[in-house]
């Protein structure tokens, strides 16, 4: 991966080209939004191990499983993230995101006291942040595991790769 680390020991921007190639096990965060579209025709920026944290707000979830599918991951679980206030929604008011969990390749059950809570209770921060107990949590299942994060904003996370238009070297 291309791109200048940080302070913070993070890693920004840059191209995603040579990702797809990556020899050691990933764990891929992904907001998908708006992209889903580009994310299906695109090859997976990880590597044949990895495990994939797909953001999908509700309107979305079949593209959202659809991205999964076609790069090559299986679907395992998922965890809600809780808002404490409602927020937009057509048919309903949704309060909540989901983190669609999936791996592929040999992906290792992380030990039954690392393994996360399925519910992610946290205030919402500014436009499209996502909590930090997310990234806690993943951290925390799978230590060992090179971190990248897609389409994300601001000041990488410490030991974490991210590649974003929005992303800011400290």
């Amino acid at each position: 991966m291309e791109g200048a680390a940080d302070a913070a020991g993070g890693e920004v921007g840059g191209e995603l080209a040579g990702l797809d190639t990556l020899e050691e096990s990933f764990v891929v965060c992904f907001h998908g939004g708006g992209v889903l579209d580009g994310a299906r025709r695109d090859a997976a920026p990880a590597a044949e191990d990895a495990v994939l944290f797909l953001w999908a707000v509700n309107c979305l979830l079949p593209e959202a499983l659809e991205v999964i599918s076609a790069w090559g991951f299986s679907y395992k679980s998922n965890l809600v993230w809780v808002k404490p206030s409602l927020g937009l929604g057509y048919w309903t008011r949704n309060r909540h995101e989901l983190l669609l969990f999936a791996t592929r390749g040999q992906i290792a059950v992380p030990d039954p006291e690392q393994r996360p809570d399925s519910v992610i209770e946290a205030n919402r921060g500014r436009h499209s942040q996502k909590p930090a107990a997310v990234y806690d949590l993943i951290e925390r299942a799978y230590p060992r595991h090179s971190k990248l994060e897609l389409f994300a904003r601001g000041t990488p996370r410490r030991g974490w790769h991210a590649w974003g238009n929005e992303t800011t070297v400290a």
